[in-house]
């Protein structure tokens, strides 16, 4: 995918991550989907399109996932928050510092590797032909994933939980960086998000789209929800715009295979790289992500050398469909515990669908086997 100048002068200090888009078993892809019919136009050829390309699964006690989950019927609140610690066999995404914000310091040929897997030249993406992203070793995203219980999903809305390492980066956020992503989907409907890449990070434009599942993007702007005067956003935060072909606000598609639509307020780009970025994202004109990106020295300790800390947003909605979307948060925090040396992401918001509070908690690392969508460690503790 080829960036235009305006794109790359815009996004080179955003923190844009792609998130999570594909699946590998063994080092090798999955399955591939059965080609999807072609539109009437002669030129568009769909037998490549995939929803799973730059996803390399992992078990979530690598990076010792923690989750818990508040459920306060009184107040009629929830809290999730998800909590990890750096995976130190992960490539190039350990070795960060404020004075080397992308490890290149530290590892001199961290360029010509990830350029030799599909990072650049400059900011665009030559992933190698007949090669895809999630066959790569440095130019892809390590995920640890967490699904979680029927209850959880039934107060808040949320089913699963992914955090994504992308230690190349990709081209729109060439640093390493973290990519966090509460669903509303679960993993079952996220292998239906299917759209052409050409083995990459990111869709091609909605005229080269051509199966059903690709045009959900809805790339083309059509079908997104919008408020009543036709042209603000619905559902979204005051100034947000989400990443369509063409949009110049943005000035570049950011769909992304197996994950959707993204989407951003362009002005929280200027807080910098260092602060924490929210992003939402969007697939078949519904809204089935919060995204909150990190640059990779964050879970370090580098944004505060030596000390904690803290980051936090609130978000009010417009045109807020209370009845389509319940529990859409209303505050993300983020924290790094320096004498934990981990990193907590929090989402708080309403609940509509309240019996009993309680709250559940799950640590990766208390069992042998911890397989995303299980949770064997869940503790309950009824208020």
């Amino acid at each position: 995918m080829k960036l235009s100048r305006a794109a790359i002068v815009l996004f080179t200090t955003a923190i844009l991550a792609s998130g999570v888009k594909a699946q590998t078993k063994k080092g090798k892809p999955t399955k591939k989907p059965a080609t999807a019919k072609p539109t009437k136009s002669p030129t568009v050829v769909c037998n490549n399109e995939s929803g799973y390309e730059v996803w390399r699964n992992l078990p979530p006690a690598d990076a010792k996932v923690k989750f818990e989950s508040r459920v306060d019927c009184v107040n009629k609140n929830y809290t999730l928050t998800y909590s990890f610690e750096p995976d130190v066999r992960l490539p190039f995404i350990n070795n960060i510092t404020k004075s080397d914000w992308n490890g290149s310091i530290a590892h001199p040929d961290k360029a010509e590797i990830c350029l030799a897997e599909g990072m650049g030249p400059g900011l665009q993406e030559n992933v190698p032909a007949g090669k895809h992203v999630g066959q790569n070793i440095h130019y892809a995203e390590y995920v640890y994933g967490y699904e979680t219980s029927k209850r959880v999903q039934e107060a808040t809305g949320f089913k699963l939980l992914n955090i994504g390492a992308a230690t190349c980066g990709t081209p729109i956020t060439p640093r390493p960086h973290y990519s966090m992503h509460f669903y509303t989907i679960g993993t079952k409907d996220r292998k239906k998000i299917m759209c052409k890449s050409n083995r990459g990070f990111f869709c091609e434009p909605a005229t080269e789209q051509c199966s059903e599942a690709a045009m959900k993007y809805n790339l083309d702007g059509k079908g997104l929800e919008m408020c009543k005067d036709n042209v603000t956003y619905a559902n979204v935060p005051a100034g947000f715009r989400w990443t369509i072909d063409g949009n110049p606000a943005i000035g570049i598609n950011a769909a992304s295979p197996g994950i959707g639509l993204h989407g951003l307020v362009p002005s929280d780009l200027a807080a910098g790289v260092e602060t924490p970025l929210l992003l939402f994202v969007q697939y078949d004109s519904t809204i089935v992500a919060n995204h909150i990106v990190l640059w990779g020295g964050l879970p370090l300790g580098q944004n505060n050398p030596g000390g904690d800390f803290h980051w936090s947003k609130d978000t009010v909605y417009n045109c807020h469909d209370t009845v389509k979307y319940p529990t859409l948060p209303s505050k993300t925090f983020v924290d790094y515990i320096a004498g934990e040396g981990r990193t907590y992401i929090s989402i708080t918001g309403p609940t509509s669908q309240c019996k009993r509070s309680f709250s559940e908690m799950w640590d990766s690392t208390s069992s042998p086997s911890s397989k995303a969508g299980k949770n064997p460690n869940s503790v309950t503790i009824f208020n």
